[in-house]
């Protein structure tokens, strides 16, 4: 009975070694890509600016596809671009794209998702996963009028029409 419950021990022990075993073997996928956007306003009037921010940080090793971010502005006016340069910091690429906008009317608008596809070297897989797409969120702004609700009703009285004045002249004898 004895030998019995010690052989019953013993392959369970060995049994749980081997588990261990197994779990270090298995190789540690890093994350290829991280994306993210972000606004510095989610609320906003009409006339003001909004600063639209898209962050990739990606492997050095991997390779990406320039991100189709402009045509999720249709809603927007652009008033200025930039792209800064490939960064590399602890063997991975930074990149930033930042827009200018200004939203066209009153209302409630979504930037979509920014989709970035990227692809990993064969002899990486193991190390990186299969190429695939990295999304950002999504983004909710809301846009409001300038005027106090109880203000909507009410005439604006303090705009004048445009005066013509004259232009005076001197002339030498």
């Amino acid at each position: 009975k004895n030998k019995l419950l010690l052989l019953i021990v013993l392959n369970i022990v060995f049994f749980m070694l081997s588990c261990k075993k197994e779990e270090a073997k298995k190789p540690e996928v890093i994350t290829p890509i991280v994306a993210y956007a972000k606004v510095d306003k989610t609320q906003a009037t009409i006339g003001d600016i909004i600063t639209y921010e898209l962050n990739i940080n990606y492997a050095k090793e991997i390779t990406i596809e320039n991100p189709e971010i402009k045509k999720n502005f249709s809603d927007f006016t652009i008033n200025k671009e930039e792209k800064s340069k490939q960064n590399l910091v602890d063997s991975r690429f930074i990149q930033t794209y930042k827009y200018k906008l200004q939203a066209k009317e009153l209302g409630a608008y979504t930037i979509n998702q920014i989709e970035i596809k990227y692809y990993v070297p064969k002899d990486l897989i193991a190390k990186y996963g299969k190429n695939s797409i990295a999304k950002t969120s999504k983004i909710f702004i809301e846009v409001k009028s300038v005027l106090k609700p109880e203000d909507k009703n009410s005439d604006i009285d303090d705009i004048k029409p445009i005066q013509q004045i004259s232009v005076l002249t001197t002339s030498k004898i």
